[in-house]
């Protein structure tokens, strides 16, 4: 194997025309700027989802998004990263105040970038705010739809 291939064969280094790059994975808590791990977390996103990534899908934020202030949510953490983006996530929403914390179990997001948000259709969660599913739905060629759940 060559070192331009992978297992699963060559490795593109740049997107072919007319192709959407998705991007998934696990965060294990969302990061932020002031903490020496926090920085090296979001760096190393931050190189990996920008590399012509069209849409970055991930789970386990473990915040309450709600509790944050405004520089510690995903849309400033990820501000400048991508023209054209949009974010949303869901997480859980304690209804009782007095349990709420900025820590909560659980937690999806999903970012759009340049086309793939100019294509999006619609978009939901879980209607119970539990923060466990979050979804979209894309229009491609051809009038071509695809739904990406991110769990």
């Amino acid at each position: 194997m060559d070192e331009d291939e992978t297992i699963y064969g060559a490795r593109l280094e740049n997107k072919l025309p007319d192709s959407w790059r998705f991007m998934g994975g696990n965060m294990g808590g969302l990061p932020n700027e002031r903490s020496g791990h926090g920085k090296l977390k979001l760096d190393k996103w931050k190189h990996l989802a920008t590399q012509e990534c069209d849409l970055n899908f991930f789970s386990e934020l473990n915040v309450d998004e709600g509790m944050l202030q405004h520089e510690d949510k995903i849309s400033s953490l990820v501000s400048g990263w991508w023209n054209g983006s949009m974010c949303r996530s869901a997480y859980l929403k304690e209804k009782d105040r007095m349990l709420r914390t900025k820590r909560q179990q659980g937690g999806v997001g999903m970012i759009t970038n340049g086309k793939c948000t100019s294509h999006l259709m619609e978009q939901g969660s879980d209607r119970r705010n539990l923060g466990r599913w979050q979804w979209i739905t894309l229009r491609g060629k051809e009038q071509d739809k695809v739904c990406i759940i991110s769990a």
